[in-house]
């Protein structure tokens, strides 16, 4: 999960500069399509790495493109984009890991839902 919180860091701290900046925010959609195709296979094979090893290879690729797919879903980044269009820290790197925070809540709120 944290793989995946750590590739929208850059995307947190956007929200909060443009915040700051009384710009009109993107939305946490806009900023994934600039995501690269590399980097979420970075994270994807990041993330099959810290599964446990009693975890059979095909479980870890469904587990992890579960995981991509439900991170890259309209769903999941409307409901992240208007958690975090709430959280109002002045402190850039406590509105960060409040963002990060949200994310975490939001994977596993879905994640219990789907039963993945």
């Amino acid at each position: 999960m944290d793989v995946f919180v750590d590739l929208f860091q850059k995307i947190f701290k956007s929200k909060k500069t443009n915040k700051e900046s009384n710009i009109d925010s993107t939305t946490v959609q806009d900023a994934v399509d600039n995501i690269t195709k590399a980097q979420w296979q970075v994270s994807a094979a990041a993330t099959m790495a810290i599964l446990p090893s009693s975890i059979n290879e095909i479980n870890k690729r469904k587990f992890t493109a579960a995981m991509v797919e439900l991170v890259q879903s309209k769903e999941f980044l409307s409901e992240l984009n208007t958690r975090i269009d709430k959280i109002d820290i002045q402190d850039a790197d406590l509105y960060t890991e409040q963002c990060s925070l949200e994310m975490r809540k939001l994977i596993a709120e879905m994640l219990r839902d789907k039963k993945l």
